[in-house]
């Protein structure tokens, strides 16, 4: 083969590889005007389904030093779930404050911050938070936390307010009280605190003992409800003397301890919370109407262990009552006279009953 003749089939093998490359590229690569003229006309480009990726979104992480807490309102005497009602906290610094309106479910997610804040509830009508607004946020996990709510009526016959003003503070030689909480012998996630003042030490002081039967303690120093705490608890700047330290958590009923609070290391109060019985029912008039406003009262052992108040329908709840045998309800009502009513407290049910017809 002559020179011209092999350098003649080196240019036309050339010029084939180059054709057959540019076919290939342009099969493999459509253009950035191919793709373009897809997305305008609402066609998606091929994509290669073995690199196709679904990426979950993923909440934003709460706010430094807060905890992400689900709240869910409830209603105080149907414990059914209410939407479109505000629930707010704000922090007791007055550094921050978080808001939103529950939806699906009763359930609203806020970032609260750890420390104290006070928790409240708003809608279209009255509306209060039945139990502790101060809450004391820890470290610790919190799962979801009933909110139960009410008229500010229902809401303040669960504990009622003191007659009295609660005693004033020493200047100096104050006391606490320091305390742990458990649940089926595992420290307390969600539980609520009351600490009522039997009495004060000293010459003409009566302590707890000296206190006639029945009379219901005053002062009561506002409740608080500890979440994510690991079961600890705290109440400080007492004055010295006798108080009775009321513990309840969601579900469970009420420990009851007396403590003697001195000057000096705090007083001990550690409780095991019990199981619960919840009693509910209806005040009725004799012609079988409603009656709103009815204060019921359970009474065990001569004492006063839980309060309510009946709704516009006459439908009251008192829950979370510590299982200690019979009681009975004392219902009190305008125009209305009824005899106490006997009741047996179950564990873990709620009793309905219909409170004895007014007359």
């Amino acid at each position: 083969m002559s020179r011209g003749q092999t350098t003649l089939g080196l240019a036309v093998v050339a010029a084939l590889a180059i054709v057959v490359g540019w076919r290939w590229c342009g099969a493999a690569a459509p253009s950035k005007s191919a793709d373009r003229r897809g997305f305008d006309a609402g066609v998606a480009p091929p994509i290669d389904a073995a690199a196709r990726r679904v990426i979950a979104p993923r909440p934003s992480p709460p706010a430094p030093g807060a905890s992400r807490i689900t709240f869910v309102t409830l209603d105080v005497g149907s414990r059914a779930a209410l939407d479109h009602v505000t629930v707010a906290v704000t922090a007791a610094a007055a550094t921050g404050r978080d808001a939103a309106v529950t939806a699906g479910g009763g359930a609203v997610q806020l970032d609260v911050p750890r420390g104290e804040v006070t928790l409240a509830t708003s809608a279209s009508g009255p509306l209060a938070v039945v139990g502790a607004t101060a809450l004391v946020v820890g470290d610790g996990p919190v799962h979801d936390v009933e909110v139960l709510v009410g008229t500010p009526e229902v809401a303040a016959a669960t504990w009622p307010a003191p007659e009295v003003e609660p005693v004033a503070t020493a200047a100096t030689a104050t006391a606490a009280i320091l305390g742990f909480a458990r649940v089926d012998g595992a420290l307390a996630e969600d539980f609520t605190v009351e600490v009522v003042q039997l009495g004060t030490f000293g010459p003409g002081h009566p302590v707890a003992h000296d206190r006639p039967p029945g009379l219901d303690p005053e002062p009561r120093l506002a409740p608080r409800r500890y979440l994510g705490t690991m079961g600890r608890f705290e109440v400080a700047d007492l004055q010295p003397g006798s108080y009775l330290v009321v513990v309840t958590a969601p579900g469970r009923g009420a420990a009851l301890r007396t403590v003697a609070a001195t000057p000096g290391p705090p007083a001990e109060a550690v409780v095991e919370l019990p199981p619960a019985a919840s009693i509910g029912g209806t005040v009725r008039d004799q012609d079988d109407a409603p009656i709103a406003g009815a204060r019921v009262a359970l009474r065990v052992d001569d004492r006063v262990l839980r309060r309510a108040v009946s709704d516009r329908r006459g439908v009251w709840l008192l829950d979370a009552v510590p299982v200690t045998g019979d009681g009975a309800l004392e219902v009190d009502a305008s125009g209305c006279v009824a005899d106490p009513l006997p009741v047996a407290l179950t564990v873990d049910r709620t009793t309905r009953v219909l409170v004895a017809t007014c007359r």
